[in-house]
Order: structure tokens, then C-alpha cells, then sequence
């Protein structure tokens, strides 16, 4: 009978924290299986507060009708300060994935530029193993592998020979194994997106990979859109809302190699949630995805 009154606990309040966040009183902890119940609710209390913080994120994005995304926008504006769900405290960020370069989809030469690559010792070791990858072809580029590589490891490793699913899936791929490098990717790279790159959003290292791109045009693209105080996110910024505006900055020549590989308009945005209540906490990562007035969850993960 214990064990059946435990479990129907936990079922009443899985409903009820997902109806509203409640407090739970101390008459839960007076039995074994109704201090699990508690605990078990905490964690629930926290996944709905998440969950409800999402909600307020595909808000923002389903109501932007803006010809352009920039940072100073609802859906990163509105979340810079936490704020609170019933008892739950939540902060959250959201950052646009196509302000990142595109792992699946970048050329060698852009992949070679960007930062954690570029600064590696084994800058070429990794980037061609990474293009070994995920290209179909099964001919090892110099300082790639490809299948009779990872057959000799122990435990082997199959070849991919196909777009990554995850930044983490990189610790199968050779050279690297250093997971500090896999860090530094998880902030400039994606695998969501078409390729583009969104002007308004980008930083400086993903702007610098983009073809004769060096650092003083990459600053002068953030300098314009940041406006007079040249702070981002704030006021005063002036977005691109074309891409075509880009060109006073770059120039006509320069313009004419990058326009085919930018974007003012975002569809994918990583957005992060943690959620606490005294001593109990909740981190999690989801990825939106946006077509028109229409958001998708296309993943939901507890980190």
C-alpha cells in the first residue's frame, strides 16, 4: 500500500506543478517515499519553470515581424535581468545560431579562420579530419582520416561520412580530443542553420571567416550596427535590414565574395534556462527553430 500511495503522490503532483507553480508543504517529508515525492516534485517544479521560460521565448520570436533580427530585439533584450515563476528563479539566454559558422556546411578556407581552429597547434589536422567527416567521399585529405583510421582504434570508431548532429559528436573525430577546443567551437559554431551568416548578430570571429574579411572590416560591421554608442543590444543600434547595406562598410569588391553567404533574417536560436529553488537547481538547453509565425522545439536537453 506504500508504495501505490507513493506513486499516486507523485502523479498528483506532477499534475499540479505543471498546472501551477506550488509550494510544497512540510507534511511531504514526514515518510521515506514522501520525501522522494518531494524531491521528485522539486525537480518537476523546475522543469515546468523552464519550460514556461521557453514559452516566453517563442513569444517573442512568434510576435518579431521585423524584416531583420539584431540584438537589440525582444527575444535577447527581454531576458538580460532573472525573474521569477511562482518561487522558481529562472535565467535564461538565447543566443540566434545562425550568428555562428556552420560546421556542416563551411568551406576548408573558412573553417582554417575560424578562432579555435585557427589557434590550435594542429590547425590542419583538424580541420581536415573534420571535413573527412562529414564529407561523403571516403579519400583522406593530408592531415584527415578516414575509415582505416578509425577501424584501428580501440574501441573502433565508424567514419561518419555525413553532417555532424552535435558539436560533442567531435570527440570521435581525430585530433580532437582536447575537449578545451570542442568549448571554444560550442561559442562560434553551430550545426543549425542554412550556411548564412546574420550580420546583426555575429561576432567578430565568425565575421572574420567569411572571405577577404580581415579584423578592422569585421570591427567595422559591428561598429555600424552598434550606433553612436557602440555598445550592441542597446537603443541606438542601427541593423542591417538588407544585406546590400553591408557594402558601405566593406566595399563594393569585397561585398561581391561574402553576399551570397549572409543574412539579416535568423531562423535557429539556442536558447539556455536554469532554474533554482533554494538549494535545488535545473539547467537546460533547447533549440528553436522559426519559420514565419511558427516556432518549433527541435531539441530539449538537461545539461
Amino acid at each position: 500500500m506504500r508504495d501505490h500511495r507513493g506513486i499516486a503522490l507523485i502523479i498528483v503532483l506532477w499534475i499540479a506543478v505543471l498546472l501551477s507553480s506550488i509550494t510544497i508543504t512540510g507534511a511531504y517529508l514526514v515518510r521515506l517515499e514522501q520525501r522522494q515525492a518531494y524531491y521528485s516534485a522539486r525537480e518537476v517544479q523546475l522543469i515546468s519553470a523552464a519550460m514556461a521560460g521557453m514559452e516566453k521565448v517563442k513569444a517573442e520570436l512568434i510576435k518579431d515581424d521585423n524584416v531583420y533580427d539584431s540584438l537589440k530585439e525582444g527575444w535577447k533584450s527581454s531576458f538580460k535581468d532573472d525573474f521569477s515563476i511562482g518561487e522558481v528563479t529562472v535565467s535564461l539566454s538565447v543566443e540566434d545560431e545562425e550568428s555562428k559558422l556552420n560546421l556542416n556546411t563551411a568551406s576548408r578556407e573558412r573553417l582554417a579562420k575560424l578562432a579555435p581552429l585557427e589557434r590550435a597547434i594542429n590547425s590542419n589536422e583538424l580541420v581536415d579530419s573534420l571535413i573527412d567527416w562529414t564529407d561523403k567521399n571516403t579519400d583522406a585529405l593530408p592531415g584527415g582520416a578516414e575509415e582505416g583510421y578509425y577501424k584501428l582504434l580501440m574501441p573502433p570508431v565508424q567514419c561518419k561520412n555525413g553532417p555532424l548532429d552535435s558539436i560533442e559528436e567531435l570527440v570521435f573525430v581525430k585530433g580532437f580530443q582536447d575537449t578545451k577546443v570542442i568549448d571554444s567551437l560550442r561559442k562560434v559554431a553551430t550545426i543549425y542553420s542554412d550556411g548564412k551568416v546574420n550580420i546583426n548578430t555575429a561576432s567578430l570571429e565568425t565575421l572574420m571567416t567569411l572571405p577577404k574579411v580581415n579584423y578592422l572590416l569585421a570591427q567595422g560591421i559591428i561598429a555600424h550596427r552598434n550606433g553612436k554608442d557602440l555598445e550592441q543590444g542597446t537603443e541606438d543600434d542601427l541593423p542591417y535590414d538588407t544585406i546590400q547595406r553591408v557594402e558601405e562598410v566593406v566595399g563594393k569588391d569585397v561585398y561581391k565574395e561574402i553576399q551570397s553567404l549572409l543574412t539579416v533574417k535568423s531562423s535557429y536560436f539556442k536558447v539556455t534556462i536554469r532554474t533554482s529553488f533554494g538549494k535545488y537547481s535545473k539547467m537546460v538547453e533547447a533549440m528553436l527553430y522559426r519559420q514565419g509565425r511558427i516556432v518549433q522545439v527541435k531539441y530539449w536537453e538537461e545539461v
